[in-house]
């Protein structure tokens, strides 16, 4: 162990004959290099630590990407975006309730699409429905098949519903059937 009472000149020539030998300039080297390339990267981090995201109708958010914080940024003000919260699970109407969900439906004015009102006499929200199609077209043939649609009819509401159903054939008579309602529940 070295003494530390030793006068600086002493220590300055012992670093100066240290600084001679070649390993000690390469192991300087890699420990400038290393310090360098660390204060680089925390530089970065720095700089892109913010994203900046506009949706395609217009709202501009900020993203912190350390933390996943999300802001609003509405002319010059930013305000913090709540995680968003998902919809309950859908949720299959019990049978003895989907007897109050009726309406008319038939060949929409373009052939090949089926449209009608459809009336929820129930108190759940209806999200989607399952639809038996038969149909028998002028031409002699006809078949059965089942269209799962998309829609949000609102308790004790009526709603349009129109949906392809891939045959361009002119329809000679039909019949359909609800077989399935999926929806939430009444609070």
């Amino acid at each position: 162990m070295q003494d530390l009472s030793t006068p600086k000149g002493e220590m300055a020539a012992w670093f100066r004959s240290q600084w001679r030998r070649p390993v000690t300039k390469w192991i300087a080297l890699a420990i400038g290099i290393g310090c360098i390339i660390v204060v680089m990267y925390w530089m970065y981090l720095s700089n892109t630590r913010y994203h900046i995201l506009q949706t395609s109708q217009g709202r501009v958010y900020e993203v912190d990407r350390q933390t996943g914080r999300t802001w609003v940024i509405i002319g010059d003000k930013k305000i913090e975006a709540k995680e968003p919260t998902l919809p309950p699970a859908l949720q299959t109407i019990p049978r003895s309730l989907t007897a109050k969900i009726n309406g008319r439906v038939g060949p929409g004015s373009s052939r090949g699409y089926f449209s009608g009102d459809v009336y929820n006499g129930t108190q759940w929200t209806v999200r989607e429905l399952r639809l038996e199609l038969t149909v028998h077209t002028k031409d002699g043939e006809s078949w059965v098949r089942s269209f799962h649609i998309d829609t949000t009819i609102n308790s004790y509401k009526t709603s349009t519903i129109v949906f392809d159903v891939a045959d361009r054939r002119e329809v000679e008579r039909f019949t359909w059937a609800l077989v399935e309602a999926r929806g939430y529940p009444p609070d």
